[in-house]
């Protein structure tokens, strides 16, 4: 089940552009790809899930890197 099925990933991706994002996303749909043309339903399912948390992970830091950057530009504000 998805957690929030109302966001659409081609929003995330229009929110959080990067090339490392894009790389990941292409390595994982690659991945995605070889396992459904192999038969691997679980291994599909499970790359799927693996990319969602790829995402996540970077999503995670680009905030964090973000929220850091505008701390050490405008101190004493939060």
């Amino acid at each position: 089940k998805r957690l929030f099925p109302a966001i659409g990933m081609h929003i995330v991706y229009a929110q959080y552009r990067s090339r490392r994002l894009r790389g990941i996303r292409l390595a994982d749909y690659r991945a995605m790809i070889e396992a459904v043309r192999h038969g691997g339903q679980e291994q599909a399912e499970a790359e799927g899930r693996r990319h969602v948390g790829h995402v996540r992970a970077i999503i995670a830091e680009q905030v964090t890197v973000g929220t850091t950057e505008a701390l050490t530009r405008n101190p004493g504000h939060s």
